[in-house]
């Protein structure tokens, strides 16, 4: 049974989840420790806990920005395994709870433009197209 945490994992936990699950997305994790050290210093998570307490899912966000009200997600992964169980739709439903519940009123984020199944995935949760953030990427923003 999957358990899903609003908690900051330590550093340790955090960089062997992350650095696991972008190898198994074939990504390279090399200068990743850095971008990682970052979300550790300032962001808030939440977590999706399997039966062995590993973390097998996780969303990084910025929940800081009291003027704008404007949540901003950094990063949200799922290992290999527990794709396509709905991992990822709960663990953006709980962190949505978590910024609704600090009197934010919308989530953005940034995709790459071929991110085809990210895109689908962030529409399905009622994303919407905002605006270009680069050649390669743009933003989708929730209102909530």
């Amino acid at each position: 049974m999957m358990k899903y945490y609003a908690y900051k994992p330590n550093l340790e936990e955090l960089s062997c989840s992350i650095i696991s699950i972008e190898l198994e997305l074939g990504h390279n994790a090399d200068g990743i420790q850095t971008y990682i050290n970052k979300l550790y210093e300032n962001a808030s998570f939440v977590v999706a806990i399997n039966e062995q307490n590993a973390i097998c899912g996780i969303v990084a966000f910025y929940d800081n920005n009291l003027v704008s009200k404007e949540a901003y997600i950094s990063y949200i992964a799922v290992k290999n395994e527990y794709r396509n169980a709905g991992v990822g739709s709960i663990l953006l439903e709980t962190m949505e709870q978590q910024v609704l519940s600090k009197g934010f009123n919308s989530i953005k984020l940034e995709v790459f433009n071929e991110n085809y199944s990210a895109i689908s995935f962030y529409k399905k949760h009622h994303f919407t197209y905002h605006n270009k953030a680069s050649k390669n990427s743009h933003y989708m923003l929730k209102y909530l």
